[in-house]
């Protein structure tokens, strides 16, 4: 790579390199909630800095003190330690002016006359780009690199003419522009499904309604949304639907139900790590705890690779990582990138969730999206600290408000076709995402020139 232009190191085209702060200079007793966020290496999965996933801040004042630590729009952030290889760029559009970095990130501020941020991130996300960011990596305990800041000055990056590294850098963020606006749509969707979800299951929306229009008697805990209905807020469900749910409540183990739902352990009515069958050493599609979905359904990628052992799920299955921290980071997933038939894997730490007939397997997802249910499964947790996991017979404790047949027939025609179009958004992401990937090399390298890259993007557009 590279052969098409020339190559400068990093220290002829940054105007600064710097490392993030010191061991104790940020630690939790620092955090504020609000002033300046902090970026760790769960904002640097893509591109370009995450605003979506939530931040820690410091005072200005603290942020102040750490002042070669702070970062600003168009610094390339750099993890030295932990998960390393990690780059992107604060955008131009993005929620904050001022950032703090991590005690495990570096970076770098580009001299804009002669590299861009956007390329040499570009560069840095190439084959050829991480072997040289991860050759002077340590694995001895923690992975890191050694002496980054002083490293990556040395590091050469190939230097294509400002104007060509504009347009490879249009044509890479056309990609990841529409591949971001899959991801909206993707996850607005779910979230549109995890909405009535919690409608119908949890506020018990429409039997209140029911209840009002009746004239029954409303228990304290659902007086607020009775009173917007007096009021004249609408019906919550559309149709004849809301004839399926009762029109009044009765007293349970969880407290006021609907009349005529059941209390049941969770295992009676969703199957927890159902047997599916996979020959050891067979390929298969993997999904691997670092892809496990944080935010949305989807994984962006899944990798095949040799089956030896782990958790087995086919599609409709629900994931949900069970080991600490990543239970608690709300890493869980919808099995919808399978073929009809086939059989993917992943870690032993995930527990692997199926609704039973005629709940539909939507319903699984949702429930493991659920504050209620997660804050259970937190609470559930055990072994020594770090290593803190919630055992799969453990939800055996936990009941759920089962409603009759109907509404749950109805719940799945409501939600199939919602998380059908989601699930489609997201495959089309990983499909950009791919074509992304093969495109960047040979554009990095001018082995693609910008024209012919331009022709595809034009294809896509259309």
């Amino acid at each position: 790579m590279g052969g098409e232009w020339r190559e400068a190191t990093i220290e002829e085209v940054a105007e600064k390199v710097a490392m993030g702060p010191f061991g104790s200079s940020i630690k939790v007793e620092t955090f504020v909630s609000d002033g300046i966020p902090v970026i760790s290496g769960q904002h640097l999965h893509g591109f370009k800095v995450d605003d979506r996933i939530g931040f820690n801040y410091v005072t200005e004042e603290h942020a102040g003190r750490l002042r070669n630590a702070n970062v600003q729009r168009g610094d390339v952030i750099f993890t030295h330690a932990g998960n390393i290889g990690q780059v992107a760029f604060v955008p131009w559009n993005s929620l904050y002016e001022r950032y703090v970095i991590s005690q495990r990130q570096f970076y770098m501020r580009c001299d804009r006359s002669k590299v861009i941020p956007e390329f040499v991130v570009a560069y840095f996300k190439t084959p050829e780009g991480q072997h040289r960011l991860l050759a002077n990596t340590s694995q001895t305990g923690v992975p890191s690199i050694a002496r980054p800041v002083s490293y990556l000055r040395t590091i050469p990056i190939p230097l294509p003419p400002i104007e060509e590294q504009r347009a490879i850098a249009h044509i890479l963020g056309t990609l990841d522009d529409k591949i971001e606006l899959n991801r909206k749509m993707s996850e607005t969707l779910e979230e549109m499904a995890r909405a009535l979800f919690k409608s119908w299951f949890v506020n018990f929306d429409p039997v209140v309604w029911n209840a009002v229009q009746a004239g029954n008697p409303i228990p304290e805990r659902f007086a607020a949304t009775a009173a917007r209905y007096h009021n004249g807020a609408p019906c919550p469900v559309s149709g004849n639907i809301v004839n399926l749910f009762p029109d009044s409540f009765e007293s349970s183990e969880l407290g006021d139900i609907p009349k005529g739902w059941e209390v049941k352990p969770l295992p009676q009515v969703i199957d927890v790590n159902p047997p599916r069958k996979l020959t050891k050493g067979r390929v298969a599609p993997y999904l691997d705890m670092a892809n496990m979905p944080t935010q949305g359904h989807s994984p962006d990628v899944v990798i095949e690779r040799s089956f030896t052992s782990g958790m087995r799920f086919i599609n409709g299955d629900t994931l949900l990582a069970r080991i600490t921290p990543c239970l608690e980071n709300g890493k869980t997933a919808f099995v919808d990138f399978l073929n009809d038939g086939q059989v993917g894997w992943g870690s032993t730490e995930y527990i692997v969730l199926r609704p039973k007939p005629p709940l539909p397997n939507e319903f699984a997802y949702c429930l493991a999206r659920d504050a209620e249910f997660r804050e259970f499964a937190i609470q559930s947790m055990t072994g020594s600290s770090g290593r803190q996991r919630v055992p799969a017979k453990a939800l055996d404790h936990f009941t759920i408000v089962t409603p009759p047949e109907e509404i749950s027939r109805a719940f799945g025609k409501q939600v199939t076709p919602i998380f059908a179009r989601s699930s489609a958004a997201a495959l089309e992401s990983r499909t950009l995402a791919v074509l992304r990937d093969t495109l960047l090399p040979k554009l990095i390298s001018g082995k693609l020139r910008v024209k012919d890259g331009g022709k595809l993007i034009e294809r896509i557009q259309t």
